[in-house]
């Protein structure tokens, strides 16, 4: 998927199917993060990153390139970094723009929080549904 990446020439439009690629997507993230015990405010700063670019597909790549600096520097996990890294990429060149990474980290910021105060660690993440049915 990533050595394939071509900048500047992505379709327009996105088209992503928001069951399968935001939330089955964000429940594998925030079950990575919550196992690596990703803090919160790390999710937050990702949004506030993505939020003060323009809504163009470029920013998911600056975004890409952001989360791998957190990685470096430790504040995420790097398994949480890159698994988002190559979801961001994949949006990317899907023609996708800030709007679905925003949907993506606040989904997966919403089920990270419902993980840590849940008495059961889920699983399994295969799938939004089976995350929510192990958390309730």
């Amino acid at each position: 998927m990533t050595e394939n990446l071509s900048f500047g020439e992505n379709p327009k439009g996105c088209s992503l199917d928001e069951k399968k690629d935001i939330l089955d997507n964000a429940a594998r993230l925030a079950v990575v993060g919550a196992r690596r015990n990703i803090a919160t405010a790390q999710i937050n700063n990702l949004i506030e990153f993505i939020q003060a670019l323009s809504d163009e597909p470029i920013s998911l790549l600056y975004l890409s390139a952001f989360v791998m600096r957190q990685a470096a520097r430790k504040a995420i996990p790097y398994d949480f970094a890159i698994q988002l890294k190559n979801i961001l990429i994949n949006f990317y060149e899907r023609g996708c723009s800030r709007g679905e990474a925003l949907k993506l980290l606040g989904v997966v910021k919403w089920l990270t929080e419902g993980i840590s105060v849940s008495r059961q660690r889920p699983r399994d993440a295969r799938s939004f549904e089976k995350l929510i049915e192990q958390l309730g």
